[in-house]
């Protein structure tokens, strides 16, 4: 159950954006919930003296012993935490970046050698805000504070009850669901090669949070789909439609809440076959009803207008000719 009262308060002080929903999918590079015991288990504890923090070109105090917790397994744990946050009782989330992943012992080597410490998200840090636990995913937030993301830093601060950092602004949302569709969607064609543009201000929309999706406003949301035979799923876009209390399937795709484009989505349409996994999905998950479209939506397509925001190739066009209107498209 997601506890809409205090996400808004945390909103309000600026501790969360409510915009910068994300998630993580269990199972994906071995991402999963374990309980204190067996996160216990999967760390040990590694020491060397330490006289830089950060950087290394800046002395930071004379040579000191100090201790780390290292995660060991090749999974990457989640550790559900209730904590004290300015005095609100939350639900986050405590992980850890496996020592074996991206040269990690290497850089330990090497932190070793120069008397520095290890990374934060080399040691236990909590990441996020646990938003709720649905299907196979970890919903959450990062922590914003009022920072601005940044690409090249990490800021962080240290919660003394706790004894570890806290992670502030790890990722943008519109660069995970990049991620997140380069990962899964960079091989074989498309039959639109250019995104399209849907500015939500411009169109009377406001971009919510799945949980806050009204079908009777004009809102905007994403959800994670899976979409073909990839190890991650999609972020699918939809909007309330003109039919009262139904959405229409607008594609995957990324937002941009800040930057250049404020409150834009750039996406790609699915073919119907997709569109079906899509409208399932969100009557199972979410109870929505989606409207689903056919190839009739598809007929100009077939016509050899050059004019379209999306090319068909050769073998597509010809299955497509060979379909009458209503038909659902085999790709």
């Amino acid at each position: 159950m997601v506890d809409k009262d205090l996400i808004q308060r945390l909103a309000d002080k600026n501790i969360i954006d409510k915009k910068h929903l994300i998630w993580w999918q269990l199972g994906y590079e071995g991402r999963q919930i374990l309980t204190e015991e067996e996160f216990n288990k999967g760390l040990e504890t590694v020491s060397w003296k330490v006289e830089f923090d950060g950087k290394r070109e800046e002395k930071a105090h004379d040579p000191v012993e100090k201790e780390f917790k290292i995660w060991t397994k090749e999974t990457v744990p989640i550790l559900l935490k209730t904590i004290n946050l300015g005095g609100e009782i939350v639900n986050c989330f405590v992980s850890v970046k496996p020592i074996s992943h991206d040269n990690g012992i290497r850089n330990l080597e090497i932190d070793k050698k120069y008397n520095c410490s290890l990374p934060v998200y080399e040691t236990p840090h909590i990441r996020g805000l646990v938003v709720e636990q649905k299907d196979k995913f970890l919903f959450w937030y990062p922590f914003t504070y009022g920072f601005e993301i940044e690409t090249y830093a990490t800021h962080r601060l240290y919660h003394e009850e706790e004894k570890m950092s806290i992670i502030v602004n790890p990722i943008s949302p519109e660069r995970f669901y990049h991620n997140v569709i380069r990962r899964g969607w960079s091989d074989g064609k498309r039959n639109q090669t250019k995104a399209k543009k849907f500015c939500s201000e411009k169109e009377g929309f406001e971009i919510v949070p799945y949980y806050e999706f009204d079908s009777s406003k004009k809102h905007v949301t994403v959800y994670p789909v899976k979409l073909r035979n990839a190890r991650l799923d999609f972020p699918v876009f939809f909007k309330s439609s003109e039919e009262l209390g139904k959405i229409d399937i607008m594609g995957i795709g990324y937002a941009f809440l800040e930057s250049n484009y404020p409150n834009s989505i750039f996406f790609w349409e699915l073919p119907t076959h997709m569109k079906r996994n899509v409208r399932d999905t969100l009557k199972n998950s979410l109870g929505l009803d989606a409207l689903l479209k056919t190839s009739k939506d598809l007929e100009k397509c077939v016509s050899g207008n050059k004019n379209e925001d999306y090319v068909l190739s050769k073998e597509r066009e010809e299955i497509l000719k060979s379909y009458k209107p209503g038909d659902d498209i085999p790709f």
